[in-house]
């Protein structure tokens, strides 16, 4: 199976809504194996809130992790690496919404079979990637990949002996992208990617703002 790593910090309107349109959008012959981590949050009535939700729907993850500290944004990803065991497995954020599906093993095979050593594949729409220039474009399931030079931990498919690698470079588990997690993948010779389509038509949007909750923090 596949697993697919969560992280999410008591934002239950959007969680929601990330969980259930990826198990309708996102396809593997392999299932998908859900693992989750709930971080501590400021708020005990989130708090409260975040984890009466993830109880009452057990059933979704395979996995349940609640940190008894504010790891913020950075750490919750390192910390849910230590649970993932598929060799690529899913990232997914808690504030995405799935439009179109998704065949995560041709994505997979694409990373496989590429002569460079792609350590991720990052949905993102054109308009949005990384300014510098593009060193390899593929077909991948009617949408293009693109490598870059740029790392994310955004919504994608990650090698997660890579990830590991680039991670443990940091010394600390800190996941900040370009001050930590860039310098290191660049540091060991990797790639990342991101996939997006032939128009402005795109898999996911982020929904974060537009409900109010802050750009880029863990809040």
């Amino acid at each position: 199976m596949i697993d697919v790593a969560i992280s999410s910090c008591g934002r239950v309107d959007i969680l929601e809504n990330a969980v259930t349109t990826f198990l309708k959008h996102a396809k593997s012959k392999e299932g998908f194996r859900l693992v989750i981590c709930e971080d501590k949050v400021d708020d005990p009535k989130r708090q409260e809130l975040g984890r009466e939700w993830i109880e009452n729907h057990k059933e979704l993850f395979d996995e349940i992790i609640y940190s008894d500290t504010k790891l913020t944004h950075v750490y919750c990803f390192s910390e849910i690496l230590k649970h993932i065991r598929s060799p690529y497995f899913f990232r997914l954020e808690d504030d995405v919404v799935f439009h179109e599906d998704i065949d995560v093993d041709k994505i997979i095979e694409f990373m496989k079979d590429n002569d460079e050593v792609i350590s991720q594949v990052i949905f993102k729409r054109l308009e949005n990637h990384d300014p510098l220039n593009p060193v390899d474009i593929e077909n991948c399931t009617g949408r293009k990949i693109q490598t870059v030079t740029s790392y994310s931990i955004a919504t994608g498919v990650f090698n997660l002996e890579w990830t590991n690698k680039i991670v443990g470079l940091s010394g600390n588990g800190q996941c900040h992208e370009y001050g930590v997690l860039m310098p290191a993948m660049h540091k060991l010779g990797a790639k990342s990617s991101i996939i997006y389509g032939n128009s402005s038509e795109h898999a996911l949007d982020c929904v974060g703002d537009s409900l109010g909750y802050k750009k880029g923090a863990w809040k």
